[in-house]
């Protein structure tokens, strides 16, 4: 689904990727050649202390940015001839947008690769390396609770509107346990959006899926209630 937001692009070594004269939230994948993650005063006076690790040819550079809209943590220097996929940062974004649940799962996965790089870094007490994994950490963490509310709110849009078929999608993935009983900031379930707005269809969808029927308000108003009341209005 990714393959439509690249292009190719060749790096020469000694070139320096960084936030500046490129674009800020683009992620790069090294295809051939080794690409050096360094921190800024490796510029100045390069040194071992200065690099932060080194990326191997299909490792990924720099994706945390572009799937975070953030600016670059850190600067790469291309050490031999890099053949890279350029990746634009505008249209990941809007594959993750169609695609929340895989997007989800590419977040989840690399939060497990950084926090054991991080636990590598906080070892060797290199504060460099600490300081851009924390970081890449602290962004994937916020854009996954944007993901989360957003992917929310369209569900509660599907519930109330009668949308079967995205509601049926999205709780046919491995995620849709948990997604069934999404509370909106009242505390109200999916069930109890469709019950209010007498959403037969989705109702019937949501108890197949084994929605819980004693889930209750931040009122401790329950699923049954609401059907109550409905039917009085």
């Amino acid at each position: 689904m990714f393959l439509d937001c690249i292009t190719v692009e060749y790096y020469h070594p000694g070139t320096a990727i960084t936030n500046k004269g490129l674009d800020a939230t683009t992620m790069y994948y090294v295809c051939l050649g080794k690409v050096d993650i360094v921190s800024e005063e490796y510029l100045d006076t390069p040194s071992v202390k200065s690099r932060i690790q080194t990326a191997l040819p299909g490792e990924w550079v720099n994706i945390v940015s572009v799937i975070c809209g953030s600016t670059c943590f850190h600067t790469s220097i291309v050490t031999s001839t890099a053949r890279l996929l350029v990746c634009s940062a505008t249209k990941v974004r809007a594959v993750m947008k169609r695609h929340p649940q895989d997007a989800r799962r590419v977040m989840t996965a690399l939060k497990r690769v950084y926090r054991v790089e991080l636990q590598t870094a906080k070892d060797a007490r290199h504060s460099a390396g600490i300081d851009l994994y924390e970081q890449l950490i602290s962004a994937l963490e916020q854009q996954a609770k944007k993901l989360g509310e957003s992917e929310r709110h369209e569900l509660i849009v599907a519930a109330v509107s009668g949308d079967t078929t995205t509601l049926d999608v999205a709780l046919s993935g491995p995620d849709a346990k948990a997604m069934i009983n999404l509370k909106d900031y009242s505390g109200r379930t999916l069930l109890h959006s469709a019950v209010e707005m007498e959403q037969t269809g989705v109702v019937k969808l949501l108890l197949r899926r084994g929605a819980d029927v004693n889930a209750r308000t931040r009122f401790g108003y329950s699923v049954m209630s609401r059907a109550v009341s409905a039917e009085n209005e």
